[in-house]
C-alpha cells in the first residue's frame, strides 16, 4: 500500500503537465492553421488573376484582412500559451511580447506607409501599400514561430515539471 501511494504522489506532477498540454492542444492548432493558411496563401500568390488596378485594389484589400486576421490569430494563441505557463514564465514576458508587437506594428505601419509614398500612380499606392504590409506580416509570422516555437509546437514536458 505505501509503494502505490508513493506511485500516485510521484505522478500528480505528470498530471499536471498533463492537463496544462490538454489546455494548449486547441491553441497550438489555431496557431498551426493561422500559419499554415498565411504560408499557403503566399505560396498560391495573392491576386494573380486580377488585371485592372480596380481589382487588383478589391483583391489585395481582402487578401490583407486575412493576413491581418491570421496575424492576429496567431499572437493570441502565443498570449494563451504564455499565460497557460504563468508559474513557468514570469509576468514580464507576456509583458515584453506585448511591447515587442507594439513596437512592429509601429515599424509595419511606417514601411508600408513609406511604400504608398513611392509609388507615382495614385491608382497603385493603396494595392501597392497592402503588398508590402502583406508581404511584412508574413516575414514577422516566420520570425513569431521560430521565437515561440517550443510554446506553439513541443509537448516540452520538461518546461512543463515545475507546473
Amino acid at each position: 500500500m505505501k509503494s502505490l501511494f508513493f506511485v500516485f504522489v510521484l505522478s500528480l506532477p505528470l498530471l499536471g503537465q498533463q492537463a496544462v498540454q490538454l489546455s494548449l492542444a486547441p491553441i497550438r492548432a489555431e496557431a498551426k492553421m493561422a500559419f499554415t493558411a498565411e504560408m499557403d496563401r503566399a505560396a498560391k500568390g495573392d491576386c494573380p488573376n486580377q488585371v485592372t488596378s480596380a481589382e487588383i485594389d478589391a483583391c489585395y484589400k481582402t487578401a490583407l484582412l486575412q493576413s491581418r486576421s491570421n496575424l492576429n490569430a496567431f499572437r493570441s494563441a502565443i498570449r494563451m500559451s504564455i499565460q497557460a505557463r504563468e508559474r513557468l514564465f514570469p509576468p514580464l514576458m507576456l509583458k515584453d511580447f506585448e511591447a515587442s508587437e507594439q513596437a512592429w506594428d509601429r515599424y509595419s505601419a511606417t514601411q508600408t506607409q513609406v511604400t504608398a509614398d513611392m509609388v507615382d500612380n495614385p491608382e497603385d499606392k493603396s494595392s501597392s501599400a497592402a503588398a508590402t504590409e502583406i508581404g511584412l506580416i508574413r516575414s514577422h509570422l516566420r520570425d513569431l514561430d521560430k521565437i515561440y516555437n517550443i510554446l506553439l509546437h513541443n509537448n516540452c514536458g520538461a518546461c512543463l515539471a515545475d507546473q
